[in-house]
């Protein structure tokens, strides 16, 4: 064997796992877990090669299995060329669990499990799928575990592994883990959110409007959702606890709720409402847990009761302080925490049912320092933490994973939402856009302000003309457009790029060293 030979045998050994040579002639192997090739450079002599000897440096590889004695033959006898010697088997891939759905239904969240590069249809007509009570809604069935294979190795391939599907039944819904059906225990409005392991479902009562909101109609507030078949005319109000479907347009009017909303059409002039107004998800999740705490606590003090010596001091208001103080155990921080948080909720306007008294007196018994007010008894520590727990159902945490708006388009309109944003392909004009989630607009984003804490994805933002367009996202997310033109400002936490010119395919975010980073894309 040459130098040359020799080289490309070791070069070939370092990354596919052996060289060798016969009879003065190269033979390199490519030694793969599920296959053996051989790669003859050239002819063998006159008498060809020893096949036992060509099995005899397979052995040393450490190659016992899926061995083909034909192809080792021919790579014996033959000319240069490429020989697949040995197979393994390769392991037979099992499946997750999957859920059958028996039922129509539509995803709460398009965006939730969209890749960077998935396409969207934003034009889908989304509609409320109603079931009724007694229905089966899905069967959810097992994994099927894989079967291992086995290398040239003889060593065994273990299969990928395979995950059930979690099922999150939540009000209306019953599962029953041994038959895997998911039953509606009510009828009323079908909710889901499914991602590739996981779904949650919820059955909430549903108004049907048929026709326009109008002065005929008056103003609709439902504690579930509502689906109108009409138009949400000017002055005009619908509040919902759940979701709201418009079918139609929604001009110069207030559509709000605690879950999606879907406008087929579009909203003029209007306010669009998904979640809360003045509270952020942090605050949500303080007050559920201030609530979770408090009512913990409720329970200390009751078990506490139990006794005697404890039930008497717990009578005495001087007392009482100090006591739960020391019945409150790990929860107190956590109580003190979201108290501070919430303060300025609570105390620039309050709340309904004496909410600043219902306050101040948690202040009071858990940081102190509010003049003129005395630390509360167990009868006013029990009326707080009912108005707390009356505003945590007021305001539930699947509201932060169901609350989002669809929209056709808007213009000159207000819409917030905790959860994500989607405009069709009419886009955005002058309008004003927040969301703690994500927004996509399919169409020309022109004028106006969007923030988008968790990122946004544009087809064109500004105009020809350099219409003032602001975008803002969160410090870790990222804005990908498709086409920006000049006064486009674009904010990625507290750094900014204003484009001074049209560029088309690109995202913009912050780099390692907290500036701005534009980068090219290939498409949206």
């Amino acid at each position: 064997m040459d130098d040359d030979a020799v080289r490309r045998a070791e070069t070939d050994a370092d990354a596919e796992s052996g060289g060798s040579a016969m009879d003065g002639e190269t033979i390199l192997w490519h030694i793969r877990p599920l296959e053996v090739r051989a790669e003859r450079k050239a002819p063998p002599g006159p008498e060809g090669d020893d096949p036992a000897a060509l099995l005899s440096l397979l052995a040393a590889r450490g190659v016992r299995t899926g061995i083909d004695p034909g192809a080792v033959e021919a790579l014996a006898r033959g000319g240069p060329g490429v020989y697949i010697v040995a197979r393994g088997t390769p392991p037979e891939e099992g499946q997750d669990g999957r859920v059958e759905w028996l039922v129509e239904t539509t995803p709460v969240d398009a965006l939730q499990d969209a890749g960077e590069d998935e396409a969207i249809d934003y034009r889908e007509r989304r509609r409320l799928p109603s079931v009724q009570a007694g229905t089966v809604l899905a069967r959810v069935h097992p994994p099927v575990p894989g079967r291992p294979g086995t290398s040239v190795f003889g060593e065994p391939i273990p299969p990928k592994p395979v995950y059930p599907v979690e099922v999150i039944a939540g009000a209306g819904v019953r599962y029953d883990a041994e038959t895997g059906e998911i039953v509606a225990e009510r009828s009323g409005l079908l909710t889901v959110q499914a991602s590739r392991r996981k779904v949650r479902l919820a059955i909430g009562p549903l108004f049907v409007h048929r026709g326009p909101v109008d002065l005929k109609s008056g103003n609709i507030r439902f504690a579930g959702s509502v689906e109108i078949f009409g138009d949400v005319t000017e002055g005009m109000l619908v509040e919902a606890r759940e979701q709201v479907v418009v079918h139609g347009q929604i001009t110069r009017a207030t559509v709000r709720s605690g879950g999606l909303i879907v406008v087929a059409g579009g909203a003029v002039g209007s306010r669009i409402v998904s979640g809360d107004e003045r509270w952020t998800p942090g605050d949500i999740r303080a007050l559920h847990a201030l609530d979770e705490s408090l009512l913990r606590l409720i329970q200390k003090i009751r078990a506490a009761q139990s006794v005697p010596e404890i039930a008497a001091r717990l009578g005495r208001p001087e007392a009482f302080r100090s006591l739960v103080t020391a019945i409150v155990g790990e929860d107190a921080d956590r109580i003190r925490e979201a108290l501070k948080r919430l303060r300025p909720l609570w105390t620039e306007g309050g709340e309904a049912n004496g909410g600043k008294t219902h306050f101040f007196d948690l202040w009071a018994l858990f940081i102190g320092g509010v003049q003129h007010r005395q630390a509360p008894g167990p009868e006013a520590l029990a009326a707080a933490v009912r108005w707390v727990h009356a505003a945590a159902e007021a305001r539930p945490m699947a509201m932060l994973e169901e609350s989002g708006v669809r929209a056709g388009y808007v213009q000159a309109s207000r819409v917030i939402a905790f959860g994500d944003v989607v405009i069709g392909d009419r886009g955005a004009f002058q309008s004003e856009i927040e969301t703690f989630g994500r927004a996509v607009v399919a169409g020309p984003l022109r004028g106006g302000r969007l923030y988008a804490e968790g990122g946004a994805r544009l087809r064109e933002a500004g105009s020809e003309s350099g219409v003032p367009t602001q975008v803002a996202v969160g410090r870790a997310a990222a804005v990908e457009l498709e086409t920006v033109h000049p006064e486009v400002e674009v904010a990625v936490g507290a750094a900014s790029l204003r484009f001074r010119e049209r560029r088309s395919h690109v995202r913009v975010r912050l780099g390692d060293d907290g500036r701005i980073a534009l980068e090219a894309l290939s498409s949206l």
